[in-house]
């Protein structure tokens, strides 16, 4: 037995919104020329045509994984300005429809024949139900790949008011692409880059300068690629937890090694460093650190970044010392005469010398020295690098 689905597709409707405006659609007032909203041929997918279509015959999730955003998931101030500008201005003919994908979904006892992407018009979807815009016009596509589907809602993400998908969200995104094999295997650095570049072009709106940092970040952070790799905080975690050496993170107690394990990330060091000291504080076990640094710029070295964290490492050492100076006192010798025989004295006891924190080791990040992409570096490894770079560095102005 065959269920029919009725939808009930038009051109042209007049719709009332909940504050009782009226907003008058018409699909042949809409400026963009009903086709495909990219400039390529899709692979997957298959564009439908333009219609208005009821929102109660779109299946809605009621929980929705936006990858095109940080945090995934629906920004309620976006929706209320989406909300607003549709009160006050109704329809925006010269903007792209919202995407609905044509799909047959059995939800709620019922059957739909559209349904409502995780990564394309989440936002517009919300602001209409919020103002009562119980219908309104759609362009339709067949469901889409991967690519297709972020491609989208990276595109949609444009119309105002615009709240541009962020350079974290564009970052990822362009990383899973060429650890995926988006546009094959093989390609060189140039090939690569070219790619990267035509699509934060094509698909985001970012500053320039922002595409020239996502650029080099994302780059750097394919091993097979690039001579650097970065490490985003998931992509550290995975790391460590397919590791052989046995290490842990976010804090969990080290059995192995009677200490707390932390993954430090330059530039969120301080926040990691002030954890581990409260967990001496309720446990009396120290910790180790796992950085990793962020891509070297012009002239750098992932060496020098790394150099530079144990630098920061033992200033805040050297900043604690005072604060206790400070608290305490100094340690002075003092002769005791026979009067305070007998008086409670305090004193220090001997301490350790060093504070209970540590550099264990560093993630292979520099593919161009020949570190091995699947074991840690010890501080002392890189430390006698830099030596020997020092070295050179002064035989070779001594021979000029």
């Amino acid at each position: 037995m065959k269920f029919q689905i009725q939808t009930h597709l038009r051109d042209k409707c007049l719709i009332t919104l909940n504050d009782g405006s009226k907003i008058e659609l018409n699909v042949d007032d809409c400026m963009h020329p009903q086709t495909s909203q990219f400039d390529k041929e899709l692979t997957s997918s298959k564009y439908c045509g333009r219609y208005i279509i009821d929102l109660k015959d779109i299946f809605i999730p009621k929980d929705r994984n936006n990858i095109c955003r940080d945090g995934k998931t629906i920004d309620p101030v976006q929706v209320d300005k989406i909300a607003d500008l549709i009160e006050r201005k109704g329809i925006d003919y010269a903007q792209r429809p919202p995407v609905v994908i044509k799909e047959r979904k059995w939800a709620n006892g019922r059957w739909y024949e559209y349904v409502l992407s995780d990564t394309i018009s989440n936002h517009r979807a919300d602001a209409l139900m919020k103002i009562g815009a119980n219908s309104w016009i759609w362009d339709i596509y067949t469901p889409m790949n991967k690519w297709e589907s972020i491609d989208t809602g990276f595109l949609t993400n444009l119309v105002p008011p615009v709240k541009e998908s962020t350079s974290g969200s564009a970052k990822n995104s362009l990383l899973s692409m060429i650890e995926e094999n988006r546009w094959g295997e093989g390609l060189t650095k140039k090939q690569l880059r070219s790619k990267c570049k035509q699509w934060l072009d094509e698909y985001t709106g970012l500053h320039k300068n922002s595409k020239i940092k996502i650029l080099g970040q994302v780059l750097y952070s394919s091993e097979e690629h690039m001579d650097f790799r970065e490490f985003t905080d998931e992509r550290a975690k995975e790391f460590l937890e397919e590791s052989d050496e046995d290490y842990v993170s976010e804090g969990k107690y080290d059995e192995k090694r009677n200490l707390h394990g932390w993954i430090l990330m330059e530039g969120y060091d301080h926040k990691k460093w002030y954890q581990s000291w409260k967990v001496f504080g309720e446990t009396g076990i120290g910790s180790y650190f796992l950085p990793h640094v962020k891509t070297p710029v012009s002239g750098e070295t992932a060496d020098d970044r790394r150099i530079e964290l144990l630098g920061d490492l033992e200033k805040w050492k050297t900043s604690s010392d005072k604060v206790f100076e400070y608290k305490f006192g100094k340690i002075v010798e003092k002769t005791i005469t026979l009067e305070d025989v007998g008086k409670s004295i305090k004193t220090l006891e001997d301490g350790n010398g060093d504070y209970p924190f540590h550099v264990e080791k560093f993630y292979p990040q520099d593919n161009k020295v020949g570190e091995d992409p699947k074991k840690f570096i010890s501080p002392s490894t890189i430390i006698e690098r830099q030596k020997r770079k020092a070295v050179k560095k002064l035989t070779d102005a001594s021979i000029v």
